[in-house]
């Protein structure tokens, strides 16, 4: 397939699994905050779907771009940029949930910079 011959399989896979760490400690998280819902994990399993709808779409006007002059600069880094932005995202919130997990991380000069904030000021 021509196609899929410029998509990285590996930025796919490296994706999929931060969104599955990223599930699997939330959901850990609610155990251990004792606030576990099906709703919630329902929710953000929708949530983390939009990425694939995202990811295609952006796959989708890279194709178009080599085709057409659709005016985007860098039209050939488009997925790239969606990918780093949704990693970034989900290493983020991995970080927030380990923090959950086991909040004597929480002290950690790098793990801080994911806690709450509005929690913080409200102490």
């Amino acid at each position: 397939m021509e196609i899929l011959q410029n998509f990285s399989w590996t930025m796919a896979i490296v994706v999929v699994v931060l969104i599955v760490l990223d599930y699997v400690t939330g959901i850990i998280g609610a155990i251990v905050q004792d606030n576990f819902s099906s709703a919630k994990m329902r929710e953000g399993l929708l949530h983390k779907m939009t990425y694939f709808v995202v990811i295609v779409l952006a796959y989708a006007i890279e194709i178009l771009s080599a085709h057409y002059d659709l005016g985007f600069v860098y039209a050939g880094s488009i997925t790239t940029l969606v990918v780093v932005w949704i990693v970034i995202t989900e290493i983020g919130s991995i970080l927030e949930n380990i923090v959950i997990i086991n909040p004597a991380l929480a002290d950690s000069a790098f793990l801080k910079i994911f806690s709450n904030t509005k929690e913080d000021s409200e102490n």
